[in-house]
């Protein structure tokens, strides 16, 4: 482009007069006018070309600028049509989620609500059902008793939840807490249970009185209610005997004002009927105040089953172990929970049982092997040996080998025998035994024994007297397996028996004495 402008300009300075001074007025040469006209009109048409040229150009950019923008348009649509789609995605999988956990959750419902179901069918008689078909035909208006409302949250089977949970939470807690002042485990266990023992038999006699309370309001709206008229039987303040739909009603109204009513029976009452434990694990006595109250309110009321006898056989079918298994029942951790009074089991209880081994059959397989043993023995040392089963043997009367050594002493399965000679040499170490052993001075199970013999060596034929000698024994304690005794491990005393270390109270309870149960 700027070669070209040049040229141009060149040629124009060719063809234009030169205008100097006064000579400015002068005739201009046509032909050199015609060429410079023509010279420029080309000039201006290839200007013209030029232009026409780039409009071309700027034509083509905008069109193509314009579908680009189009492009860019039907992307931006189709973006938000993408985004719009994945946004009902996500809702459509939020609602899925939320459609399986409710899934979940009738699920489990059904399989409550059987359980509730196969409950009542097994444990309902024929003889139950017909009464009630007919009471039913006789006064359609009155609701069927015993049947479990399954819309109530405190129903019997959420109950026996609560129960557990009651044992696995605060239960436990407790526990750690009353063990902190070194007191004995054992113990702080029976306590807990004697809280939710009490705690029981106070909701029991609180809703007795409430029902009685309500009742004497109804009927004689004058009358006060206080503590000492509500013991009365109901003959003295009325006659006349609510029907059972308005009791049921009674005891619906109790049920909805329950958790409240929780709250005022711990602080009215706890401390009075459980006494400093009361403040020491307050959540826990809450929690059986709850439960208890809950259970009396129910329609009929939920029981807690009697405890196990200590010293019974272990029921699998009815309770729980504690820690280990056992077959015998030591103490009573938790107790069962019925369906109602007499009723069948809603959660197991929880006990402590222990093992007992089975005492061995004395045999003739083993009165054999024993006689057999001391045959041996009398053969080898000739010494004088009381079987356990009264045979005796005689001392030999001859000359025996010179002592070489003797092996440590080991007392018999009675504690009895005399310290036995590697190779006899004739002593009368069996004698003095027995001798000592009639003035009790070996007979000491608990501690070593120390014994001193003589006895005389026939060597050669130039001591023809013999050579007294004096010999030591030293019997190490040996304790059998029906010896027991008592040790003591992390602050608790034990006492070892057949093979098995039982706590002392457990032995006790057991055996019945702590008789002949020695130090370790």
């Amino acid at each position: 482009m700027t070669s070209n402008l040049q040229e141009e300009q060149i040629t124009r300075a060719k063809y234009l007069p030169l205008r100097v001074g006064p000579s400015a007025g002068k005739k201009i040469d046509v032909t050199s006018a015609l060429c410079l006209s023509e010279e420029l009109v080309k000039i201006i048409k290839r200007d013209e070309q030029r232009n026409k040229q780039e409009n071309k150009r700027m034509k083509q950019r905008e069109k193509d600028f314009e579908a680009l923008q189009n492009e860019k348009d039907t992307l931006q649509k189709e973006n938000k049509k993408l985004e719009s789609k994945c946004q009902q995605t996500d809702e459509l999988l939020e609602v899925i989620q939320t459609l399986k956990t409710e899934n979940n959750k009738h699920k489990e419902d059904l399989k409550r609500k059987q359980v509730d179901v196969s409950s009542l069918t097994e444990h309902t008689s024929e003889d139950s059902s017909e009464p009630c078909i007919s009471n039913v035909e006789e006064n359609p208006g009155e609701v069927i008793p015993n049947v479990p409302d399954l819309s109530d949250p405190n129903r019997a089977m959420k109950l026996g939840e609560k129960y557990n949970e009651l044992f696995d939470n605060e239960w436990t807690d407790a526990l750690e807490t009353l063990c902190r002042d070194g007191v004995d485990e054992d113990r702080n266990i029976k306590n807990l249970l004697d809280v939710l023992q009490k705690c029981y038999s106070l909701c029991q006699d609180l809703s007795e009185k409430q029902m009685t309370s309500l009742e004497m309001v109804l009927l004689n709206p004058g009358a006060s209610v206080t503590p000492t008229n509500t013991n009365y039987p109901k003959q003295v303040w009325g006659d006349a005997m609510i029907s059972k739909s308005t009791y049921k009603q009674l005891k619906d109204c109790r049920k909805e004002v329950s958790q409240k009513a929780v709250g005022n029976i711990f602080k009215e009452h706890a401390r009075a009927k459980l006494g400093w434990i009361a403040e020491d694990i307050p959540d826990f006595v809450k929690g059986c105040i709850e439960v208890c109250w809950l259970m009396c309110t129910q329609d009929p009321p939920v029981f807690i089953g009697s405890e196990a006898d200590v010293g019974s056989a272990f029921d699998g079918n009815v309770y729980k172990p504690y820690t280990i298994s056992g077959t015998i029942v030591s103490y009573n951790v938790w107790p069962p929970l019925l369906l109602h009074k007499n009723g069948p089991l809603l959660v197991k209880g929880i006990v402590q049982p222990i093992k007992v081994p089975r005492a061995k059959k004395n045999t003739e397989e083993s009165k054999h092997k024993t006689t057999v043993v001391a045959d041996r023995l009398k053969k080898n040392f000739g010494e004088t040996y009381n079987s356990p089963y009264g045979q005796k043997s005689t001392q030999r009367e001859t000359a025996t080998k010179p002592t070489k050594y003797y092996e440590k002493a080991q007392l018999d399965r009675n504690f009895t025998s005399p310290p036995r000679e590697k190779y006899y040499n004739g002593s009368h170490t069996g004698k003095n035994y027995e001798e000592l052993r009639s003035h009790n001075a070996v007979e000491a199970r608990g501690s070593p024994v120390h014994l001193t013999t003589h006895s005389s060596n026939y060597g050669s034929r130039h001591e023809p007297y013999g050579t007294t000698t004096q010999t030591n024994y030293h019997q190490d304690v040996v304790r059998h397996t029906s010896e027991p005794y008592k040790f003591e491990y992390r602050g608790r005393t034990y006492v070892y028996k057949n093979d098995h270390a039982y706590p002392m109270k457990e032995y006790q309870q057991i055996f019945g004495t702590t008789r002949g149960v020695s130090d370790l």
